[in-house]
């Protein structure tokens, strides 16, 4: 059986976990951070994001140690009841645990804090959401850059925080029980205005936030010849919320609107209700 070498540390500050990981990623041995019974690996930003706002947190190193390790990650190491060499003991006003900080303002280049917000909104929706409708809020508000939200939403997906679910063709997220429990210890690391957004917009758009579940595309030819093509999203309990009629000028046409709705209808109705309700108070 390796050895296993226990180490005592503490992150108080985002930046020291992330220079933390930088740190320990470069070495080959594996390590693993633990607070009571929760494990998590000591190279993943995201492992420690989930361990919870504990101060003191024990280092497992499994394998020799090599002579520099406790040099570089001297900063960290603590003893019972001592806090990291050169750190004051106070926090600063309105910070709390691991990375609090409700007083401060959002960085859209903040990783973590983004992946938290994403799991506040699949939370507080309490219902699978499809990527456009995620895109245009957090988007629209500038929370993070697109191509960065749909990276976060990989991550999450991979590390079992959310779960995704194909329907008619479009992408739907839902938190997890583990999505759950990591954002109950970090719930307040998000900006306290962000979290008033998210909740007042649940509130206003839920009956438009239900994933519709079955997708209807049908056409006819009329007397006159033209093609009549009837469009339509309906919920499990078969109760329709959005219908479209539309006229065709072929068959082949009408084939292809048909077509094209089942793969992007949810879509086209999440786009829909943000044109509609955009400009209202």
């Amino acid at each position: 059986m390796d050895q296993i070498t226990t180490i005592k540390i503490m992150l108080p500050t985002m930046d020291d976990a992330k220079t933390f990981v930088s740190i320990v990623a470069k070495y080959p041995m594996e390590m693993d951070l633990r607070i009571g019974r929760y494990v998590v690996d000591a190279k993943s930003i995201l492992g420690i994001l989930s361990l919870g706002k504990q101060d003191i947190l024990s280092l497992d190193v499994y394998g020799t140690v090599p002579e520099r390790f406790p040099e570089d990650i001297a900063s960290y190491i603590v003893t019972e009841g001592e806090y990291p060499a050169g750190k004051a003991l106070a926090r600063p006003a309105g910070t709390h645990g691991l990375w609090g900080g409700t007083n401060l303002l959002h960085k859209k280049g903040d990783l973590t804090e983004n992946k938290l917000i994403l799991l506040y909104l699949l939370q507080q929706a309490g219902l699978p959401l499809q990527l456009d409708l995620i895109t245009v809020l957090v988007t629209e508000q500038d929370w993070m850059y697109y191509f960065d939200m749909c990276q976060h939403l990989l991550d999450l997906s991979e590390s079992g925080l959310i779960a995704t679910r194909v329907l008619g063709g479009e992408s739907f997220y839902i938190i997890t029980p583990e999505g759950r429990e990591s954002l109950t210890h970090f719930q307040s690391r998000i900006p306290f205005s962000i979290r008033e957004k998210i909740d007042a917009y649940v509130r206003e758009n839920h009956a438009e936030l239900a994933a519709p579940t079955h997708i209807h595309a049908t056409f006819h030819q009329r007397e006159d010849g033209d093609f009549l093509i009837r469009l339509s999203l309906t919920e499990e309990d078969t109760h329709e919320i959005f219908s479209m009629a539309l006229m065709a000028r072929d068959r082949r046409e009408a084939a292809q609107i048909c077509q094209e709705f089942r793969k992007r209808g949810p879509s086209l109705y999440a786009q829909v209700v943000h044109q509609l309700t955009s400009g209202v108070d």
